[in-house]
């Protein structure tokens, strides 16, 4: 084996171990000789590659999430009609969560301190890319007629977070709702928000009362 695919290697086997432990005992109650143990690693090689336990914490976290917005930016890139690309951030996003539920727990509860301050500075880089593709998108199909006219914010809240809110509660064990259908009408409901032809309840018309006789 190539010395780097064997650095690498390592480097993946200490990070899939601490993911795993982090997952079943918190990250709290995990020391770095449990990740030694489990991953087959020195400590040194522990030591070398992450500094210490906030280390592989915060690699977990930064590296994970880069993933996930990855993807998400690809189909922000590839995706020009509006209702496929909504509906496919819902899908793309629990989907992710399903294959990947132990890196979805780690990502979607609190940072230890540590570990935030560890990671705030390649947080915000990676959020300020993420936020500015789906910016460009929301305003291109905005432009286009394509999507109704709402700030980022909003866009961001109603298309990614009802579908937070179903992954945490589904990693729990917490929802009577089968994930594909828990997505599916996520995805619905998503698209029914943005689509251009809605109208928001302020602006509709009330119906005419009717005159009692």
């Amino acid at each position: 084996m190539p010395r780097a695919t064997a650095v690498k290697s390592a480097r993946q086997n200490i990070i899939d171990a601490a993911l795993q432990l982090f997952a079943s005992r918190g990250y709290e109650a995990t020391t770095i000789e449990d990740i030694r143990a489990a991953s087959a690693a020195s400590t040194g090689s522990i030591y070398h590659h992450f500094g210490s336990k906030e280390g592989i914490g915060a690699a977990i976290f930064v590296e994970g999430l880069a993933a996930f917005q990855e993807q998400v930016i690809d189909l922000y890139e590839t995706e020009t009609d509006a209702e496929t690309g909504v509906r496919g951030v819902v899908r793309l996003y629990l989907a992710w969560a399903t294959k990947n539920r132990s890196l979805a727990r780690f990502l979607l509860t609190a940072r230890p301190p540590e570990v935030r301050v560890a990671t705030s500075p390649d947080i915000d880089a990676l959020n300020q890319r993420f936020f500015a593709a789906s910016e460009r998108w929301r305003t291109d199909q905005i432009e286009a007629g394509a999507l109704r006219e709402v700030s980022g914010d909003a866009f961001r809240a109603i298309l990614i977070g009802p579908a937070e809110a179903f992954a945490r509660r589904w990693l729990a064990g917490r929802t009577k709702t089968a994930i594909d259908r828990g997505t599916e009408e996520l995805a619905e409901a998503a698209w029914q928000s943005l689509r251009p032809d809605h109208q928001p309840a302020s602006k509709r018309t009330d119906p005419p009362s009717r005159k009692r006789h």
